[in-house]
């Protein structure tokens, strides 16, 4: 069973510091920065943690049986949800934990929210392929990321056809 929570913005040094290493990981081996894990750590908690003043940004914490297997850093306004980061590790991939959250997401958006945005590393093609699946298309591009944008419900369509084989989820 896969249990979601949400991060404690009061204990953010401590809430972080697992996050990255899930993170590096998985990045490193898609696209690595070159720089090295000390200085693409301090420039990731240089970003994360004032987004995270925001009231609107949140991450969601994906525990399972193993401990900490993944993150979803989001937030949501009056037009959009924007995707800003989804990392799992390995053991959770194909599994369907990717389902489970966004069946548990379906609760937390909006209906009216008209649009759904994310990005994904040029190098990045599964996370490419996944967007396009979901029914988002290239706007542009930024540094070494694509944009992608299209119908926050044709986004909860698709999940939802695809959330059959979602494990069990609880929310804490």
């Amino acid at each position: 069973m896969l249990v979601f929570s949400y991060i404690d913005k009061g204990r953010l040094d401590e809430e972080l510091g697992p996050l990255f290493p899930i993170l590096y990981a998985n990045m490193n081996a898609i696209a690595p920065t070159g720089e090295g894990y000390e200085k693409d750590l301090a420039e990731w908690f240089g970003a994360v943690r004032p987004a995270l003043e925001k009231p609107a940004r949140n991450i969601i914490l994906i525990r399972d049986g193993g401990g900490l297997a993944g993150f979803f850093q989001y937030y949501v306004n009056e037009t959009t949800f924007m995707m800003e980061e989804i990392q799992f590790v390995p053991r959770l991939m194909g599994i369907g934990a990717f389902e489970a959250l966004y069946k548990h997401l379906r609760s937390v958006v909006p209906e009216s929210t008209p649009f759904v945005e994310a990005y994904a590393h040029r190098l990045n093609l599964k996370s490419q392929g996944i967007l396009r699946h979901m029914g988002l298309e290239p706007i542009g591009e930024a540094e070494n990321c694509i944009r992608f944008r299209g119908s926050c419900a044709r986004l909860f369509e698709v999940m939802e056809k695809s959330a059959v084989k979602a494990p069990e989820f609880t929310v804490i």
